[in-house]
């Protein structure tokens, strides 16, 4: 994700001098709000802004974050089975809309 993030970067015309990546979010804000650097965070932590910080959607093209389920491999149970199958599936949706696919 950090080398999408400095493509994109780039692409808006500067190169950021990456000098320390810090988690958890919570850490990262606080650094923003010291002085210290910008960071990123999804939408769902939009919350941690805090006083001195400003959240900024990132307008398009943004950075495609790859995400993950993790599931037991022999998993029995059927709503964890059917999680993971409605996962799949959206994934593949996903995938089939996505240019150069």
């Amino acid at each position: 994700m950090i080398d999408e993030i400095i493509h994109c970067c780039r692409r808006a015309g500067f190169s950021p001098h990456v000098i320390e990546e810090t988690t958890p979010r919570q850490s990262a804000v606080a650094f923003v709000s010291c002085g210290i650097g910008i960071t990123t965070i999804t939408e769902s932590l939009r919350y941690l802004v805090t006083e001195g910080t400003v959240y900024r959607r990132l307008i398009r093209p943004t950075p495609r974050i790859s995400s993950y389920l993790v599931a037991r491999r022999n998993e029995m149970r059927p709503e964890v089975r059917r999680l993971v199958h409605l996962c799949r599936q959206v994934a593949k949706t996903a995938d089939a809309g996505r240019p150069g696919t």
